[in-house]
């Protein structure tokens, strides 16, 4: 496959940007707390990569609620999805969510899917575009499987279930 100026191929097969746009994911789960603290460690980040920054999403709620709870995480997720930046910068994982690992690497995948990349502040080998980049979305890729396969031994146990009850 031929490749287009300015981007490249994931293992995953999809093809994104080079980054050069970047946008910023804070979260705090009590008005007490500061995100103030993150922003300057992301910005750096940025700054050192050449990344301008495009946009910024902050919550102030639970990381366990999911996008239907945390208005600028779903408009982060929209955003990336329309591909209005090229990488996602974050604090670290449990910033992201604290929904359990299947659910917070889907919405990973759901980035990588859209020719994402992201990188964790505190957490090294979460950067897509780095050296663990593959493995990573190797992971990705499993977990989602397995989830897939998860969701269809629950709805045939529920089926099952419900045919023992004569419903």
């Amino acid at each position: 496959m031929r490749q287009k100026t300015g981007t490249k191929t994931n293992p995953a097969g999809v093809e994104h940007k080079v980054p050069t746009t970047a946008a910023l994911y804070m979260r705090v789960s009590d008005p007490k707390q500061e995100l103030a603290n993150q922003r300057p460690v992301l910005e750096r980040i940025c700054r050192e990569r050449g990344w301008k920054i495009v946009d910024t999403y902050e919550d102030v709620e639970s990381g366990k609620l999911g996008p239907e709870g945390r208005p600028e995480f779903a408009r982060m997720l929209a955003d990336g999805e329309a591909g209005k930046w090229s990488v996602l910068v974050f604090w670290a994982l449990d910033r992201l969510s604290r929904q359990g690992a299947f659910v917070t690497l889907g919405y990973l995948d759901r980035l990588t899917r859209a020719g994402v990349q992201y990188v964790s502040a505190q957490e090294p080998f979460l950067d897509s575009g780095g050296p663990f980049g593959e493995v990573i979305l190797a992971l990705l890729a499993c977990v989602a499987r397995l989830e897939r396969e998860r969701h269809s031994e629950r709805t045939k146990a529920g089926i099952a279930h419900r045919r023992s009850k004569g419903t």
